[in-house]
């Protein structure tokens, strides 16, 4: 089972008992035995780290107790055109020359992630992307600036190749999906009127929460949840409008305004390793801050001892993001102290600044 998938089960079960509360500071008495590295004594959960490069694999748990073991490698994912190699067995096309994958040059494709760098697959052949204006049938046609304004469903003359971010307030956007809110401005669109919107945003999103009525927006609802917290308190999961969603939608206007999006390949505009090969800054601030929007009620005031042993990944993540110059939006793993009211809720703190980027 995967991180997110036990974070959902551990969800489900807190949501049955009441939170459970973390603790990575109990004494070594505590545990089972010298390789035990989580062990659940009724409410309670006891971590602690493991040694020599072994990881707590608290999934794989029994009896209430997980034991440490050797990390085992995982299949490399395979890059895309206009990534950074190494190899060639990196790439998906199999090929890299000049440390970038680079597409075989016969034109002739069965997907876009077959053709080179700025093209795509129409009919078995690789086309040159289509510009600003142009019509387009979906957003992977387009430059990797513009998205795919869709009117027709049908028709696609109907539909235009459009600049992310670019569409004001009370502008139409029919098909209101992620890949259509990323081109309004606030980077939100109503689903009822189909028109770009500001988005909607709670009082006080870092307020703990009792019951679902306290996470509300408007006339939105969120769901209160537990987290990975020693004192048993619960958040909402987080709006559009809230500054953790704020910071992403900044970090990727930041992207998308770089001249690095038409390096990569156009199935790979929003994806973290190409933009990781141009600007890390910029994928470490876009990924964090994606992830960190969506996991809130988890990883909020969770101490890192605590996030290295229960969600490895986005504790990696962190480390690599506070490195390359971000704030960390009071995870409490730093001194930033804005308690997440800052009001400059749209300006990521230094940026020169992210696949869990799921669309």
């Amino acid at each position: 089972t995967g991180v997110l998938g036990m974070w959902e089960l551990e969800t489900a079960l807190q949501d049955q008992t009441g939170c459970l509360a973390y603790d990575c500071s109990a004494p070594n008495s505590v545990f089972w035995d010298d390789s035990v590295c989580y062990q659940q004594v009724n409410s309670n959960i006891y971590l602690r780290e493991c040694k020599h490069n072994y990881v707590c694999p608290y999934s794989e748990k029994e009896y209430n107790r997980a034991r440490c073991k050797p990390e085992e490698s995982s299949a490399q994912k395979k890059f895309d055109n206009g990534v950074g190699c190494i190899y060639d067995y990196q790439c998906y096309s199999g090929k890299c020359s000049n440390k970038t994958c680079v597409a075989n040059k016969d034109g002739t494709c069965n997907y876009d992630k077959d053709c080179e760098v700025g093209h795509f697959c129409s009919e078995s052949e690789c086309q040159k992307l289509k510009k600003e204006g142009e019509s387009c049938s979906i957003f992977t046609e387009c430059e990797p600036q513009y998205s795919c304004l869709v009117e027709s469903l049908n028709d696609p003359t109907k539909n235009k190749c459009t600049r992310y971010f670019s569409l004001k307030n009370g502008e139409k956007v029919k098909y209101c999906n992620k890949e259509s809110r990323d081109m309004c401005e606030s980077g939100y669109c109503d689903e009822v009127t189909q028109m770009c919107a500001d988005p909607p945003k709670q009082a006080n999103y870092t307020s703990p929460c009792n019951t679902d009525a306290d996470c509300t927006a408007g006339n939105k609802t969120n769901n209160c949840e537990c987290g990975y917290r020693a004192d048993n308190t619960k958040y909402c999961n987080t709006f559009e409008g809230d500054k953790p969603y704020q910071d992403y939608i900044q970090a990727l206007k930041l992207w998308f305004n770089s001249k690095y999006p038409s390096m990569c390949n156009t199935v790979a505009r929003k994806d973290f390793d190409c933009m990781k090969t141009y600007d890390k800054d910029i994928a470490y601030n876009v990924t964090y801050n994606l992830y960190y929007s969506r996991y809130f009620p988890k990883v909020h005031r969770a101490d890192n001892c605590t996030l290295s042993i229960m969600n490895p990944e986005f504790y990696q993540l962190l480390q690599s993001y506070e490195k390359h110059g971000g704030n960390d939006n009071d995870n409490d793993n730093d001194n930033d102290n804005d308690g997440g009211n800052s009001d400059g809720s749209a300006t990521l703190v230094v940026i020169s600044l992210a696949s869990l980027y799921l669309l």
